[in-house]
């Protein structure tokens, strides 16, 4: 993303549109103080009810709003703004500028919430330095007072339960955490995509950031995604899904759970039952080391490891390379073999 963000004015342009809509572009440079992420308004959420704007008696509308989500309808919310005559009072803009870069409705933002230099390339900053936002609506009482009412894009380290292990390295979770921002505390441009997981789809690389889960705000719920395997967990697409070659079941499984598997048939048949195994494992330099804290559901953690062969041209996976790690004679390599592939569900050597 080669993008340089000077955060020095903002262009506004009190052209009208020609179907007369009060809305604007911000076009003229004007000098703007530094950013701040002081904001005069606040967003409460009085109702869960999907419903539209209502009128009072008098005609008049009502300060309570309907926002519908563009990510999911389970995401729809009410709102009151306040104050909300002050909000009101500001004129409704299209988009808006920083530096060199245009900024409109519906747009993705990095956010600025850090003490990231003004003007420092985006490229040579991380990312999750950033808040992200998607921008709902533009308004500015005038040039240096421009503001945006957007949804918050979470990182799923700051959800209240935390990332999972099936969250991606590049995944976000949208929601419909509303609030109202200085429109100078924007760094640049987010390029979000949405993953719509298929039944048939494969293990896939994810180099941009993505979304397919959501948080609703509001009643502090997450949505279900699409269970894989046999364990009925959701896909990580940082790594592999390993597809059952059997014609009938044709079943996605984790690698982690065939790994898992593989590791446990072996144990079985060398070892045998190794609760409270307590032996030494090859350390550095080949000296042993007790091993610590295990998992008693995994006993042939301290024995053996295991990785998934190399792939061929097509992506095919074939084996299981598993490693004897228990203690040998000092400098002499560790044993390894390959181990075959069962689906966990038809129970079937996979080919």
């Amino acid at each position: 993303m080669a993008l340089s963000i000077k955060r020095k004015h903002a262009e506004m342009d009190e052209k009208e549109e020609q179907n007369g809509i009060n809305e604007h572009d911000l076009s003229s440079r004007t000098e703007l103080p530094a950013p701040t992420t002081e904001c005069p308004y606040t967003i409460e959420f009085p109702s869960l009810l999907k419903q539209r704007k209502r009128k009072s008696k008098g005609g008049a509308s009502e300060e309570q709003e309907y926002e519908h989500s563009p990510f999911s309808e389970d995401l729809d919310v009410n709102y009151v703004i306040r104050p909300h005559s002050l909000w009101s009072a500001n004129k409704k803009y299209r988009n808006f500028v920083v530096g060199e870069e245009t900024f409109g409705v519906n747009d993705f933002v990095f956010v600025n919430h850090a003490d990231v230099p003004h003007g420092t390339p985006l490229p040579t900053t991380e990312e999750r330095q950033f808040w992200i936002a998607r921008v709902l609506e533009v308004r500015a009482a005038d040039q240096q007072h421009v503001y945006l009412r957007v949804f918050w894009v979470y990182w799923p380290d700051d959800l209240p339960g935390g990332a999972q292990d099936y969250h991606g390295k590049h995944e976000l979770v949208v929601s419909n955490h509303m609030e109202i921002i200085d429109a100078m505390t924007v760094a640049g441009k987010a390029d979000v995509s949405h993953w719509v997981e298929e039944d048939d789809e494969t293990d896939q690389t994810f180099t941009e950031l993505y979304w397919r889960q959501t948080f609703n705000y509001v009643t502090q719920n997450l949505s279900d995604l699409r269970p894989r395997c046999v364990c009925k967990q959701p896909y990580n697409p940082d790594k592999f899904l390993i597809g059952c070659s059997n014609k009938g079941c044709k079943l996605w499984l984790h690698t982690d759970c065939v790994l898992d598997d593989v590791l446990t048939r072996v144990s079985e048949r060398l070892v045998g039952d190794t609760n409270g195994h307590d032996s030494k494992t090859r350390g550095k330099g080949g000296r042993g080391r007790k091993s610590l804290q295990k998992d008693p559901h995994k006993s042939y953690e301290g024995l053996f490891e295991a990785q998934i062969s190399q792939e061929d041209e097509e992506g095919t996976v074939d084996r299981v390379i598993v490693t004897d790690i228990r203690t040998t004679e000092e400098g002499a390599p560790a044993p390894s073999w390959a181990e075959d592939i069962i689906c966990l569900n038809c129970h079937k050597e996979i080919k």
